[in-house]
Formats: C-alpha cells, sequence, structure tokens
C-alpha cells in the first residue's frame, strides 16, 4: 500500500473549490479529518462536509454554487449534533 498521494491527505478528497476556500481559513497541517455528508435536518439531499481541524470544528455547505462555511471550538460541543 502507498504512503503518499491523496490517500493520505484528509483534504485529498474535497472538491477543488472547496480546497481553495479551505487554504484562507485552515493551516494543512492543523485538519485531522474531512467527512461528506448529503442529507439536511429535513432530509432533503444537498452537498456538505465536516472539517475537524485542531481545536475546532467546520461544518461547510454548498449553496447555489457557493461554499458557506461556520466554525465552532470543540471544547464548545457537548452532544452530537
Amino acid at each position: 500500500m502507498s504512503t503518499n498521494g491523496k490517500n493520505d491527505d484528509p483534504l485529498g478528497h474535497l472538491p477543488d473549490d472547496l480546497l481553495e476556500q479551505l487554504r484562507l481559513e485552515v493551516n494543512k497541517e492543523d485538519v485531522r479529518h474531512c467527512a461528506a455528508y448529503d442529507l439536511d435536518d429535513h432530509g432533503n439531499y444537498m452537498d456538505g462536509y465536516l472539517v475537524l481541524a485542531d481545536g475546532r470544528l467546520g461544518e461547510f455547505v454548498r449553496s447555489n454554487g457557493l461554499w458557506r462555511g461556520s466554525w465552532r471550538r470543540t471544547d464548545t460541543i457537548s452532544e452530537a449534533l
């Protein structure tokens, strides 16, 4: 198994336009994991990602072709969202 390439990069599977936005908001070395999700709170399909970085969790949702994101400190999360 290879130890280089996109498989080892937690950002490697993200869409290019989201990667560009994230590079402005967080240091790549601080990112621990990213996960895609495709259902909103009402069961509608959407395009979203959670990004876990040192000390904070980012949520990014594509709306009208643009990514909207918000961050929260992980020490303020007391239960599963």
